[in-house]
């Protein structure tokens, strides 16, 4: 799912002055020099953005220091961004009520040989990679200002952990509810979760509901109404109440 802000957004008025550097300021990855390293990363990667990361640090010495961060065994997925996820609920103080998007996304590595930590994204013979289940907050105004993630975890597919998740019994499904959950115990905003067609699945409604959370989720699987009627059809017969039009083809939203 893409989400399609306003052309014309800003920032909130108290993030202003926000930078992806002063951002990380507050990261605790053990020693001051790799949270200032961590900010010297992203810096570099906010002004150039659209490039590979040797062409954005330069400098041979800047590319093996940026190496030896990311090895670094001390420093996590969520080490890293708990001081944004942090931040983003600061801002979403000045909110009574926000958009929590949710959604997943393929990070693909297209080289042939197996890479440790990484899985198959589509099936045994397709590129290598992880998914990232990632939440953001959306402002309710007329831009629907992003106020910044507010949780994000990874998922692999390799056989080590389709074998480990069997046994605990948790699947990629549970990413959806499990961020929702974090999300709602992170912010004290009122928040709207919305998902795309992934979240479509009859156990993430029972949970949400059982949490007393508002939801919006775009349909996937057609079900039968409590009448008998097919969810799909009551559909199609109700009014058109809006359309919108992406990347040229037009898209007609209904509600029942």
């Amino acid at each position: 799912m893409r989400f399609d802000l306003c052309i014309r957004m800003k920032l909130p008025t108290n993030t202003s002055d926000l930078s992806i550097g002063r951002e990380f300021s507050e990261a605790e990855l053990g020693n001051k020099r790799r949270t200032r390293r961590l900010q010297r990363i992203a810096e570099r990667l906010e002004a150039q953005p659209g490039k590979s990361l040797p062409q954005v640090l330069g400098s041979v010495s800047e590319r093996e220091a940026t190496y030896r961060f990311l090895n670094n065994e001390n420093i996590s997925f969520q080490g890293i961004l708990t001081a944004h996820f942090e931040a983003t609920a600061e801002r979403a103080r000045a909110h009574k009520e926000l958009l929590c998007v949710h959604d997943v996304t393929q990070l693909e590595f297209g080289t042939p040989a197996p890479r440790k930590g990484l899985g198959r994204l589509r099936g045994t013979k397709s590129s290598q990679g992880f998914l990232a289940h990632t939440s953001l907050l959306v402002g309710l105004g007329e831009c629907r200002e992003p106020l910044g993630l507010l949780a994000a975890q990874p998922w692999t597919r390799t056989e080590q952990v389709r074998q480990m998740r069997r046994q605990v019994g948790r699947t990629e499904m549970d990413c959806w509810f499990d961020e929702a959950k974090l999300c709602e115990q992170r912010c004290q905003s009122s928040l709207i979760h919305v998902m795309d067609r992934q979240g479509d699945s009859y156990e993430i409604y029972h949970q949400l509901q059982a949490e007393r959370m508002r939801f919006v989720v775009r349909a996937c699987h057609d079900r039968s109404l409590p009448d008998g009627a097919s969810f799909f059809d009551r559909l199609n017969q109700a009014p058109l109440v809006a359309t919108s039009r992406r990347a040229g083809k037009a898209r007609h939203e209904k509600h029942p």
